[in-house]
């Protein structure tokens, strides 16, 4: 890399500027809700190194921009560099790569071109974002962190001498759906780690200091991530995360759901529950077996384990829900048929992609790139086949409207589906639909007093 080329990486872009209040207008579209917690221990005077967990390929990054509101310069897997119209484009992103043993050994002497510049941003008192795991996870939990986020560290402040007052800001990222529209994303900003606090370790034992580092940032990791570490409880504890937050917090008196007070009861059942392995194992396994059972009946009943989070309805709502459902068909289908081509291309270049990790960065790249450069090309075709501009350009507005009414009509027809199916069981195999809710009753009774 040509370090004269690169110099928007070391200060404030308008045209990435530009380009970011496209892409997070499109990713508040995307989720449903961006939760951001922490940002006040952002320090904005400071170098600073993001540490956060990666969860969600692409879709990570973009969601510590948005949270951060920062111009951060992104150290990436190499891998996705090999195409150069793409190479360009992260380059233009602030994206640089970074090469592991799989991208070549003979490549390896190119890290240090990219830690090189790496420091510089951080010289100029710039932010720097490392995924600390190396390697996305397609599980909520935290894979072995890496060195690379101690070396640059000490690599920028051992060339200044320990004057740098370099910041290291661990973040927690979660997803409530990695693959779908629609999700909430829960950001969440830890403390800053000053890596001058750990100068006198590292003038010591340098290998040492290195692994100091690289535990107080997984420290914190921890605390502000899901991290359910246990590979054969795993389905178990997570489910019983998810299904059990809601009623839990009831059980306490909440009365307002937000995601932070879900989050947080999560985190202190699977802490609890992991402490129990140790404890109670063979309370963990009558526990196991039960949540297996739930989700067994849930399956044989075609329920979701989704539809304990959804609020009651009666019979009028749910037939409220359905002449909704059918009032809006129209707009349903207008959308779907006016967008199959962007629909079924993304579901054709999606079996190319197996690891489901990147389902949804694909979606939103496609949909970042694609969607408006499809929608053009169908109203020029609209226009050339009516004359009529007016038409033409109120056609073009009309596609994203009702393309993505068409996602959301599907998201509710799904939910609606689901109470439908729920009065089924209450009418016709109420027997199926006691035994549901007894093994239901009966794990969250046991959750309530092992919560307190």
């Amino acid at each position: 890399m040509n370090l004269k080329k690169k110099r928007h990486l070391f200060r404030n872009s308008w045209k990435w500027w530009l380009l970011s209040q496209y892409v997070f207008f499109l990713m508040r579209l995307f989720y449903r809700k961006i939760v951001v917690e922490g940002k006040e221990n952002i320090p904005l005077q400071q170098p600073l190194i993001f540490a956060p967990n990666h969860q969600n390929a692409l879709m990570d990054p973009l969601v510590v921009l948005y949270a951060s509101g920062m111009q951060t310069v992104f150290l990436a897997r190499a891998d996705i560099f090999r195409v150069k119209l793409l190479r360009d484009l992260f380059s233009w992103m602030k994206i640089i790569p970074v090469y592991r043993i799989r991208d070549g050994k003979e490549n390896l002497g190119n890290n240090d071109t990219s830690f090189n510049i790496a420091v510089e941003v951080l010289e100029n008192k710039r932010s720097v974002g490392i995924f600390p795991e190396a390697a996305h996870s397609s599980q909520r939990r935290l894979l072995p962190l890496k060195k690379g986020i101690p070396r640059l560290a000490f690599m920028a402040e051992e060339k200044n001498r320990f004057k740098l007052d370099l910041q290291v800001l661990p973040a927690g990222i979660y997803y409530s759906n990695y693959e779908n529209m629609r999700a909430i994303v829960h950001v969440r900003f830890g403390k800053p780690i000053a890596v001058k606090d750990f100068e006198q370790a590292h003038v010591e034992n340098p290998q040492k200091s290195l692994l100091l580092l690289r535990d107080a940032i997984g420290e914190q990791l921890t605390e502000l991530s899901m991290d359910i570490r246990d590979p054969e409880y795993y389905d178990s504890i997570y489910c019983a995360s998810e299904i059990f937050a809601v009623p839990l917090l009831k059980s306490r008196g909440t009365k307002r759901f937000t995601q932070q007070k879900r989050f947080q009861i999560q985190k202190e059942l699977v802490q609890a529950l992991e402490q129990d392995l140790e404890g109670k194992p063979e309370w963990m396994k009558d526990f196991r077996s039960k949540v297996q059972h739930l989700l067994e009946q849930l399956k044989a009943s075609n329920l979701k384990w989704e539809f304990f989070q959804l609020p009651s309805k009666n019979i009028f709502g749910v037939l409220g829900s359905l002449v909704l459902l059918l009032i809006t068909f129209p707009v349903f289908f207008y959308g779907l048929v006016n967008n199959i081509l962007f629909y079924g291309g993304v579901k054709m270049l999606l079996r190319k992609f197996k690891d489901r990790q990147f389902h949804s960065s694909v979606k939103f790249v496609i949909g970042l790139a694609v969607f408006p450069l499809l929608h053009l090309i169908q109203a020029l075709v609209v226009l050339a086949i009516s004359g009529s501009l007016l038409w033409s350009v109120v056609y073009l507005f009309s596609l994203p409207l009702t393309g993505f009414a068409a996602r959301v009509w599907v998201g509710y027809f799904r939910k609606t589906w689901q109470y439908v199916r729920l009065l089924w069981l209450k009418w016709f195999r109420p027997v199926k639909l006691s035994k549901i809710k007894l093994v239901y009753a009966d794990i969250l009774e046991a959750m309530r007093a092992r919560m307190g």
